[in-house]
């Protein structure tokens, strides 16, 4: 690319990382990750959550946290969709505890949990059989609290 005279730049970096995170080829989006930073090229939402999903597709939520950590401490903010990665793949893995404290985090940056987020902790309740537990959340933020066009309120109550 560099060769024909065309710089990459965060949009390109960002679109190979993210395709080579989908192949669950995650070293080599990492290795493409820090060439990028040499380059001085600062990631930003989209990288980093392209690279927090493809490790947790392959298990390795640790190194996605890490990386969560990260974003934060280069004041890149996360979204919804990269807090619902982390949500998700805690609850599937039965870590419902770290997945209520990455929840608590997304609550304290002020951004709105959607249904995916609801639903990925009412499924890792259940899968550790504490069906009260997501009875209580599904009567809080899907019965009481949806909107007519499936978008969720902020609660009233706070969550368990």
């Amino acid at each position: 690319m560099e060769e024909r005279g065309c710089k990459p730049d965060i949009v390109s970096y960002s679109i190979i990382i993210d395709g080579l995170c989908k192949d669950t080829l995650i070293d080599k989006g990492l290795k493409l990750f820090s060439e990028m930073i040499s380059k001085d090229i600062a990631p930003d939402v989209v990288t980093y959550t392209s690279l927090i999903d493809g490790l947790c597709k392959l298990g390795q939520w640790q190194e996605a946290t890490r990386l969560l950590e990260q974003m934060l401490s280069k004041s890149v903010s996360p979204d919804v969709i990269t807090f619902n990665v982390l949500v998700d793949t805690l609850c599937k893995a039965g870590l419902v505890m770290k997945a209520k404290s990455v929840f608590d985090m997304m609550m304290q940056r002020h951004i709105e949990p959607d249904t995916v987020t609801y639903c990925s902790l009412m499924d890792g309740y259940c899968m550790r059989g504490e069906m009260d537990k997501a009875k209580e959340i599904f009567d809080l933020f899907f019965f009481d609290d949806m909107e007519p066009e499936g978008k969720v309120k902020k609660p009233k109550t706070q969550l368990i």
